[in-house]
């Protein structure tokens, strides 16, 4: 119970922090920051559903940090959307 409310709390926080800033929307700044990337370029589109737009994929992103699943690439990628 303790780690899925570390999960959902932590996520809440993330989604207020970095909410809508991993999208595909070529018109939007967070996307032109991260479309050279290894973020973005990596095979099979990237990284861009690991994000923090909604409690779901906050969760998910969260959990594939907590098993080290490339873990520098995907914060690099919030660190360069992020400015």
């Amino acid at each position: 119970k303790f780690m899925i409310c570390q999960l959902y709390l932590f996520s809440a926080v993330g989604m207020q922090l970095f909410g809508g800033m991993i999208n595909k929307d070529p018109n939007s700044i967070y996307y032109q920051r991260l479309k050279d990337t290894p973020f973005a370029t990596v095979a099979g589109g990237g990284y861009f559903s690991n994000n923090f737009n909604d409690l779901l994929s906050g969760g998910i992103t969260l959990f594939e940090l907590l098993v080290v699943n490339n873990w520098f690439v995907i914060a690099d990628g919030f660190e360069i959307a992020s400015n």
